[in-house]
């Protein structure tokens, strides 16, 4: 039913719609699976989540709000996931909260549930805000409207007056979140990472999926399918993808179960990474694909996305000049597997070094208490 309303809503009415649904709709937190307490920690991780939280939908948000909490309980540090519309209640008896927000799960806050956080030492994950913003995404072909903050939802993240803002977007595209800035808020990058807890190196190859070329995890949308279509429709029937929703390809496998995606990665010949074509012109929100991938001990190839050499070096990571050489290349590793293995192994051991959740947490607890 909603996605047939989309199709027909105007974008201001269907954002209207979205804006009601948020206010009513609470996260989607599976039972049991809220808290995890130490009782020798000193401090309360507090993952604070609203309608954009669902934890049978995981998007790329769940995964890496996921990633932070898994990294904080191998830290030793107590985390809890709170509803926001809880906060009033739940927030006074946790021990020493420090929080992390999302802003799109920010437009419902009430001047009651801001004055306790705004005591609290918080961050929140925040969209690009920029000056001519609109005139840049028209003239880029791009929908303004997948990154909108409204202008409830930024005075409500100016009350909170959270230690710092951040973004997955790396600092190659710290200009896209200027206004922020100009607003009094510290912005600092946390690119995606790898969930140790998931993708490490107990991995192994499966027999199930050691005949399969080319893999792909994620969802399709329209946006996306942009990017994703030039660089593999051609390779259709070399290509399993698996995703939450349904993919316009043959070998389309439905949703993969979370133990079987590393072992996917690890069993592929190669696990494209295709970003959405906003990745590039906003200077590198890198997707989570590539750390899972390369956690995993598979071998991807990416798209041309510059950004992803300030993440990986040559011997590391096989960054794709255009489709054409994304599709030479792929033939390539084809032929020559034995190729694939030094890019194997640097890239994951660059990822473990430099690119966990473990690592991304331990910088927002620097940040959180500078």
């Amino acid at each position: 039913m909603m996605n047939s309303l989309k199709k027909i809503l105007p974008r201001h009415l269907h954002r209207l719609l979205s804006k009601l649904r948020a206010k009513h709709r609470r996260s989607y937190i599976q039972h049991g699976n809220n808290s995890f307490i130490n009782l020798d920690s000193d401090k309360t991780f507090v993952m604070i989540v609203g309608s954009t939280y669902d934890e049978r939908r995981p998007d790329a948000m769940l995964v890496a709000r996921k990633g932070y909490i898994n990294a904080f309980i191998k830290m030793g540090i107590s985390c809890v996931i709170i509803d926001i519309k809880d906060i009033e209640k739940a927030l006074p008896k946790i021990n020493n909260p420090f929080c992390m927000l999302y802003s799109s799960d920010l437009e419902p806050l009430t001047s009651s549930t801001i004055k306790i956080l705004r005591d609290t030492p918080l961050a929140i994950w925040v969209h690009p805000w920029f000056t001519d913003s609109d005139t840049f995404f028209f003239q880029n072909s791009l929908d303004k409207n997948l990154w909108y903050t409204s202008k409830r939802t930024k005075d409500n993240i100016l009350s909170l007056n959270p230690k710092f803002i951040f973004s997955a977007t790396l600092e190659s595209g710290a200009e896209f979140f200027s206004e922020w800035v100009r607003n009094g808020l510290p912005f600092y990058s946390f690119p995606l990472a790898c969930d140790t807890t998931r993708y490490n190196n107990t991995i192994m190859p499966s027999k199930i999926y050691e005949n399969i070329k080319l893999a792909f995890v994620g969802g399709y949308w329209s946006s996306k399918g942009v990017q994703i279509d030039a660089y593999l429709r051609e390779f259709e029937d070399q290509l399993t993808v698996f995703g939450y929703n349904k993919w316009p390809y043959a070998n389309y496998g439905g949703q993969i179960d979370d133990l079987e995606e590393p072992k996917l990665y690890a069993s592929a010949a190669i696990c494209p990474v295709i970003n959405e074509p906003s990745v590039s012109l906003l200077h590198g929100q890198i997707n989570e694909r590539v750390f899972k991938v390369l956690g995993s001990g598979g071998f991807p190839i990416v798209d041309s996305v510059w950004q992803y050499r300030t993440l990986f070096n040559e011997d590391e990571l096989v960054i794709s000049e255009n489709k054409t050489d994304f599709k030479d290349k792929v033939h390539f590793f084809l032929e020559h597997p034995h190729e694939r293995e030094k890019y194997i192994t640097r890239g994951r051991m660059a990822v473990f070094s430099r690119h966990t959740y473990f690592q991304r947490a331990e910088l927002f607890l620097k940040k959180i208490y500078e």
